[in-house]
Order: C-alpha cells, then structure tokens, then sequence
C-alpha cells in the first residue's frame, strides 16, 4: 500500500477491517469468478444479458420520468 492509497473500512464484531481499495476489488472479482463457475456461466454469457439489463434498470430507476409527460 502506498502513501495516499484508497482504503476501505470493514466493522468485524467490534473491530475494524482496514483494506485498500484495490485488494477490495481483487477479492470481489474472485467472488464473481467463483460464482460464475459454481453455476457454469461464462463471462460471454454473463455479458451478453447487459443489453436487457441495463434496460430494465433505467426502466426502473428513471421510469417515473416518461410517466410524467
């Protein structure tokens, strides 16, 4: 970790889990990748459903704006 590196902070019971901001999104890529492979996805496939997606979360989130007109 270098000076001024981003760092997370993580509660543990009644201590602290400090992290940098990398190591974080190292471990949460791992998780994704594990998970993908439990359930036999490939990141192509995985891929191909943000189309879709993405729709339907501006649907969700920004719906409300074309109710209005």
């Amino acid at each position: 970790m270098k000076i001024g590196s981003r760092l997370s902070l993580w509660r543990l019971g009644d201590g602290l889990v400090i992290l940098s901001e990398q190591r974080r999104f190292d471990q949460l890529c791992e998780r994704i990748r594990s998970t993908l492979m439990a359930v036999d996805l490939t990141a192509e496939e995985v891929l191909a459903t943000l189309p879709e997606v993405r729709i339907r979360v501006y649907a969700h989130r920004y719906g409300h704006y074309a109710n209005s007109k």
